[in-house]
Formats: C-alpha cells, structure tokens, sequence
C-alpha cells in the first residue's frame, strides 16, 4: 500500500499534480529594469596647440661712439738763433775780416811790403778745421798765415803758407784752429790786383 501511494506521489510529480493544497500563483516579482541613464562622455575638444612665435625684439643698431680724434698740442720749434762770434782785438794796422765769407781784397804794386795786405781773422776756440785762401786774381799772388803778427810783419813767411808759382788759387788747411790769425797777401811780382779773400771753418 505504501507502495502504490509513493509511486502515486511520483505519478503526480511528474504530472505536476497537486495532491496538497494547491499552492497559491506567487505575484510576480515586477521587474525593475533600472533604468541606466547615460550621461554621454563629452567630446573634448582638443586644446590647440598654440605655436608662440616669439617676438623679436630687434637688437637696436648701437650707434659707435665716434673715436675722439685728439688733436695734440704742437709745442712751436723754437729757432734758436745762434749768437754771432765776436773775436777780440785786432791790431790796428790789419783789415778785420769775419769767418766763413768772402769777400773782394786788393794789393797795391810796389816793392815788399809795400805790395802786401795784412788782415785779422778771429775764429772759436776747439774748432774741427780752418781753410783761408784767395782766388779770382790775374797776377801772382801768395798767402801766408800767422798767429803772431811781428813774424809777417818782417818777412814773407808764416806758420801757414801757400806760394805756388801762378795764377791759380792759394789757400791754407789749418787743423784744431781756435783765436787769432793773420793773414798775409803779397805779390809776388810787386804789380797790383783785386781777389777774393775766404776761410771756411768748421767748428
């Protein structure tokens, strides 16, 4: 008997029979369907990348300061004016005559001395050279040079002398001069003639 009840009960399962109490239709759950409200991702625009081109202040031109020409104080040359040698006394019976010029002399004709010129050349002390001599004349002349005047006074000879035979130019070199010196111009031939009486010194 329990046999056939369980099977029955089995039978009935099957067949979805209800054997108990019919069961009540369960209420239906609702259905909640949630409602998902999407909120749409904005599109991003994207930031523009902004490319600064820089300005360029443009470096001003600088304007060189002009070179300042200074203009240097000339300091006049000054021109020294040498003072002119004065040489001392002189004996009274002889021509002075200056250094380093020239100048037209005579002799008169005559018997010795009275055919002879006496002249008086002071030149510095210390000095390099001394040249004295005659030129330009058309008889025959000699020249003769002393710094003691008694020796041509008496005689037609001296320390520094020229008498070449002619007419051609005499002169006299003296080295180291420094004073007096007297000159002695004769002909030789006792006859009259104008020259030219130099001396060039060199200090």
């Amino acid at each position: 008997m329990r046999a056939k009840i369980i099977l029955a009960l089995a039978m009935c399962m099957l067949l979805s029979c209800n054997v108990f109490s019919p069961k009540p239709t369960p209420t239906p759950l609702p259905t909640n369907t949630p409602t998902i409200t999407l909120t749409p991702t904005p599109t991003l625009t994207p930031t523009p990348t902004l490319t600064l081109n820089p300005t360029l202040t443009p470096t001003p031109t600088q304007t060189p300061t002009p070179t300042q020409t200074f203009t240097p104080t000339l300091t006049p040359t000054v021109t020294m004016t040498p003072t002119p040698f004065v040489g001392g006394a002189c004996d009274s019976s002889t021509i002075r005559v200056d250094m380093n010029t020239e100048t037209e002399q005579s002799v008169n004709s005559g018997n010795y001395p009275a055919c002879c010129r006496i002249y008086c050349l002071w030149v510095p002390d210390d000095g390099s050279s001394l040249t004295i001599g005659i030129a330009d004349f058309d008889v025959d002349l000699d020249i003769y040079v002393d710094m003691d005047l008694s020796v041509l006074a008496f005689s037609d000879h001296g320390m520094w002398e020229s008498n070449a035979y002619g007419t051609g130019d005499e002169s006299v070199y003296i080295n180291n001069p420094g004073g007096r010196y007297y000159i002695q111009v004769c002909s030789y031939e006792g006859l009259a003639s104008t020259f030219l009486l130099f001396s060039d010194f060199t200090p």
